[in-house]
């Protein structure tokens, strides 16, 4: 409702693939990415919302997975005052992105995005670069896949 109120007339989602998202996620919070549990005391506060919506008795991963399927099932996403620009798209061709991002908000771009993005703002993860598959144990793998893919495939195909 506030979101169909006050948004802006045109906006940019950015779309990353949800294994990628929890594991990112949770090494920035150093926590195994195996882990079977989380205490909500042991994270930042800012952190906490993300993991107050799902069960205290799943792994993290699982809850990270839930929280990115929570937020990015939602109808107004398929808007089309709305562009989806997925995050790995923008790793491959960052200046392609960001001129297409740009024509869509009728933006004048200033200079090239790569000029920008190579300066490394947040910490980089520990696992990141990493393939995702060997990172996760099999079984809690699956279940994130099976939580995710029909929202992430919906995204991809649209």
């Amino acid at each position: 409702e506030i979101f169909k109120e006050h948004r802006p007339n045109k906006s940019v989602l950015i779309i990353r693939n949800p294994l990628d998202t929890a594991r990112s996620i949770l090494d920035r919070l150093d926590v195994p990415l195996e882990s079977k549990r989380l205490e909500l005391n042991s994270i930042p506060n800012a952190w906490r919302e993300l993991f107050i919506h799902t069960s205290n008795n799943e792994p993290p991963f699982i809850r990270a997975i839930k929280y990115w399927c929570m937020l990015m099932d939602k109808p107004f996403w398929h808007d089309p005052e709305i562009k989806w620009v997925h995050y790995e798209d923008f790793l491959k061709s960052p200046d392609d992105v960001v001129r297409e991002v740009l024509e869509f908000l009728e933006l004048k771009q200033l200079r090239p995005a790569t000029d920008i993005i190579s300066i490394q703002i947040q910490p980089k993860g520990k696992n990141r670069g990493q393939n995702i598959e060997s990172l996760i144990p099999p079984g809690l793998l699956e279940h994130a896949q099976n939580l995710s893919n029909k929202i992430y495939y919906r995204f991809r195909t649209s």
